[in-house]
């Protein structure tokens, strides 16, 4: 599992609420006539109801990369939608994104 991913679950467990405004928000697209949904629409969507229209303690603080993540879970936890985010092949499981250094040794890369 690449550390992204690894990030993006401790966040979710953490942050139950993102989901549950990313749910609620795609289907409000959905219900509106939209044939494919914006993740990075739900995303911005999601910041400003947890900054601006809520009464959350403090804004949650979502790192982008976790648009296609949460654009994915959502497919499949809702599979009659499994097509509605385009998705492409994410970054972490590129060739281009192999560790080019030993993590081990924080002198390597340097």
């Amino acid at each position: 599992m690449d550390m992204i991913q690894k990030n993006f679950e401790k966040f979710h467990r953490q942050n139950p609420r993102v989901y549950i405004l990313w749910d609620r928000f795609t289907r409000r697209m959905i219900n509106a006539g939209l044939k494919n949904g914006s993740a990075a629409l739900v995303m911005e969507r999601i910041r400003w109801e947890t900054t601006i229209e809520t009464s959350f303690d403090k804004p949650v603080k979502i790192n982008n990369n976790y648009k296609a993540r949460y654009a994915r879970f959502w497919m499949e936890q809702n599979p009659e939608w499994k097509d509605y985010f385009r998705t492409r092949v994410l970054a972490s499981n590129s060739v281009d994104s192999v560790e080019l250094y030993d993590s081990a040794d924080p002198n390597a890369y340097f």
